[in-house]
């Protein structure tokens, strides 16, 4: 099918072999050698089809706002847009802006770039019920949004617009930056300020920086927005839900990220500082710190593996192993050394005075072990014997010994071979929620049982079902 973009042809449909359109006679081929397929989406400056070039598909976005303005953030982008080279940003070539000029309408100013396929930030959060990211993905994604504000600031621009529409994932996990329409160059915005000229403020609620409402962005603007970005990520609300500290300004939102590090937060609270001189300065610091991040994760989750580090975990109904029959001659010599016993005893007991009798009481009472390995204290039973002599009826107890078993240790894994990630959720319910995945042989520490779950602490604090584990004793 050719579709015609003359936003007043009453039947837009065409077939594909079609030079002009039935209804009202625009081009369909467009510059003679783009074919529009089908209309994609409206947004506020205009629409946006999908076209073919030579057997490519492309994005082709149509400005119909016809507003000084809106022309000049539209020719921006196209300006953006044709310098900028990365996987992460939608490439533009040289020709890629043109004036369409349809039958009996005003010309129309478009722009050709190439499709970026998957699905913006925003759709793919509700797709998943707003579910947080974890940990690993979010150190990823962070990574490769500053590699792409890192070539965009080299550029001397800043985007200004930040938020997860403008965020899209590729089906291979790889993320691209979006929407450059409201992107600016740093010169002509310090210029501007030093003119007293007010720059156009481009506002966002929850991802744009109070400098900016102002009309004084900056490249760390960026960070502020890229910063909330992740805030949404990793609790799955949108950061105007949170409260901000009245002192300090800063968001309140750690709370509700229980699955990150302190290092991961506090670089994203940094990005966020509401005065953009206390936010990094550039993208390759925000990198630096990344990569020390992204280390410490690597070495907890290699640690968390080990199979060296036993977890002390409480043992019950324990299998002994069966005694050994005694052999024949060692019970021959016991039994001969008891007999002779009973003989002294009973020549003891006449050759001496008769005493009260003692009362003999054995209490067993059940006492706590803590393992130095565990940072919970954790039950062991330990039995200890006290005699209670009697007399008058008037007992006293006296610990005559105490018998300590070497603790039995035991490692809780993960385990399970149709599904080799366990879901570690925020409370002891499947309704709770998910906080991180670990994967099969992952080595647990249990502080708590509760209807059928675990609370674990280590590697990381959640609960877990304990029917999805299994118990590996020394």
């Amino acid at each position: 099918m050719s579709y015609c973009i003359n936003p007043h042809c009453p039947q837009p449909q065409n077939t594909d072999i079609s030079m002009f359109c039935v209804a009202c006679g625009s081009d369909l081929l467009l510059q003679g050698c783009y074919r529009v397929i089908r209309p994609l989406g409206i947004g506020g400056f205009g629409k946006t089809f999908e076209i073919e070039d030579n057997g490519t598909q492309k994005i082709l976005k149509v400005l119909h706002n016809t507003q000084p303005k809106a022309i000049e953030l539209f020719q921006q982008e196209a300006a953006v847009l044709q310098q900028l080279h990365h996987p992460g940003i939608p490439r533009v070539e040289a020709d890629g802006y043109f004036i369409f000029h349809p039958k009996n309408s005003p010309p129309l100013h478009c722009l050709i770039m190439e499709k970026i396929e998957g699905m913006n930030l925003e759709n793919w959060m509700q797709a998943r019920n707003h579910e947080p990211i974890i940990e690993r993905a979010a150190i990823r994604w962070l990574k490769q949004l500053i590699e792409i504000l890192q070539v965009v600031h080299q550029k001397q621009y800043f985007h200004r617009d930040i938020k997860p529409p403008n965020i899209i994932l590729r089906p291979n996990g790889q993320l691209a930056l979006i929407d450059f329409g409201t992107a600016r160059e740093v010169t002509q915005t310090f210029m501007q300020k030093l003119e007293g000229q007010q720059v156009t403020g481009i506002i966002s609620a929850g991802y744009t920086p109070s400098e900016q409402m102002n009309g004084k962005a900056v490249p760390q603007s960026d960070f502020f927005a890229l910063g909330r970005t992740f805030v949404y990520l990793l609790t799955g609300k949108n950061p105007t839900e949170f409260n901000e500290e009245y002192h300090t300004g800063q968001l309140q939102w750690r709370e509700q990220a229980y699955q990150i590090s302190p290092g991961l937060a506090d670089l994203i609270d940094g990005m966020m500082q509401p005065f953009p001189g206390n936010r990094p300065q550039n993208a390759t610091e925000i990198l630096q710190r990344l990569q020390t991040i992204e280390q410490a994760f690597v070495d907890a989750t290699k640690s968390t593996r080990s199979p060296q580090v036993p977890v002390t975990v409480p043992v019950t109904n324990t299998p002994q192993s069966p005694p050994s029959k005694p052999p024949v001659k060692l019970i021959a010599s016991f039994g001969i050394i008891l007999l002779g016993g009973i003989g002294a005893y009973y020549a003891y007991q006449n050759l001496t005075p008769s005493k009260s009798p003692v009362n003999v009481d054995v209490n067993i009472s059940k006492n706590i072990m803590i393992s130095p390995n565990s940072a919970n204290p954790t039950p062991t039973p330990t039995t200890i014997i006290t005699t209670n002599n009697s007399t008058n009826n008037q007992p006293t107890s006296t610990p005559t010994s105490v018998i300590s078993p070497t603790p039995i240790t035991c490692v809780i894994e993960v385990a399970d071979p149709e599904d080799p990630t366990l879901n570690v959720r925020s409370g002891p319910s499947v309704n709770d929620t998910l906080i991180a995945q670990l994967e099969n042989g992952t080595p647990i520490s249990v502080v708590q049982t509760k209807n059928g779950w675990y609370l674990i602490d280590q590697p990381l604090k959640g609960w877990l079902a304990a029917n999805r584990t299994r118990r590996v004793c020394n």
